[in-house]
Parts: C-alpha cells; sequence; structure tokens
C-alpha cells in the first residue's frame, strides 16, 4: 500500500477514534440526557468499523467473495451502516431537541456533518444505480428490436 492511500485511510481512524472518546466522555461525566440506545448502538458500529478499516490497510478484508458467506457479511454490513447513519442524525437532533448542555461538543457537530455528507452520499448511490439500471433496461430494449421495426415499449424514429 502507498503512502498516499495509508493517509487517506488513517484520516478517518482518527475521526472514529475522536468520536468514540466523545461517546466514552458523555458516559464518564454522566450525562444523562445522552444515554440512549443510539449511543450504544453508533458506538458500538465505529469500534467494529474503525477495526474493519485498519484491517483493510493491511488486508483485502472486504473482497467480495464468490462464497455466500462473504456476500452475506458485505451485506450485512453496509445495512449497518445505513442504520448507524440514521441513528447518529436522530440521537444528535435529539440531544439538541433536549438541549442537553453536557453533550455540547465540536464533536458532536462533526459527527452530525458526516453523518449528513454519509446520507447525501447514499442517496446519490441509490440515485445513481437506479438511473443506470433504468437505462440498462432501455438498451436492453433496443438491443432487442430486429432491424426496420418499432420496439412495442420505446418507439425509436429513423431519419
Amino acid at each position: 500500500m502507498n503512502i498516499v492511500a495509508f493517509v487517506i485511510l488513517l484520516i478517518p481512524v482518527v475521526l472514529q477514534l475522536l468520536i468514540i472518546n466523545y461517546l466514552f466522555k458523555l458516559e464518564k461525566n454522566g450525562c444523562t440526557c445522552a444515554m440512549d440506545y443510539k449511543r450504544t448502538y453508533i458506538l458500538s458500529y465505529l469500534v467494529i468499523n474503525m477495526i474493519v478499516v485498519i484491517l483493510s490497510m493491511f488486508f483485502d478484508v472486504l473482497s467480495i467473495k464468490s462464497n455466500f458467506i462473504g456476500l452475506l457479511l458485505l451485506n450485512l454490513y453496509s445495512i449497518a451502516g445505513i442504520i448507524n447513519i440514521i441513528f447518529v442524525i436522530k440521537y444528535v437532533n435529539m440531544l439538541k431537541d433536549k438541549k442537553c448542555g453536557c453533550s455540547e461538543s465540536v464533536y458532536r457537530d462533526i459527527l452530525y456533518g458526516f453523518s449528513i455528507i454519509d446520507a447525501l452520499l447514499l442517496g446519490m448511490a441509490v440515485l445513481m444505480f437506479i438511473y443506470f439500471i433504468f437505462f440498462y433496461k432501455i438498451s436492453l430494449n433496443v438491443k432487442g428490436n430486429k432491424k426496420g421495426k418499432i420496439g412495442k415499449k420505446l418507439r425509436i424514429y429513423k431519419r
């Protein structure tokens, strides 16, 4: 692995360590308004995700294998990531709604900001997937037509 890729992978690890530290400090300082099942899930997910990122620096952890278990684990990891994004946004909004003063920190804002960015990127990925599937179906329909005939579902006029 080259140094640039290592540094790029190191940035999320450092951010995750800072956020994990922030979540632990909430409990250590006795911030009862911040104790929620979402906090526990976010903390657990971040620890597991940090381990996966560190392992992926040295090994090809997330390569899709042709076996069922590899695909199942990758799908579960993806679903857990989507749930984490939703929980972080709800958790930070809950803290703001409760006006939980002991949770106010720049780390809370970083956590919220990155979750919004993740949600936007995920939404764009889903839209791109739908876009490509739609145009793939259209291209199959066009290729399936014989010369000189007009398709029933998609009308193509020749000039």
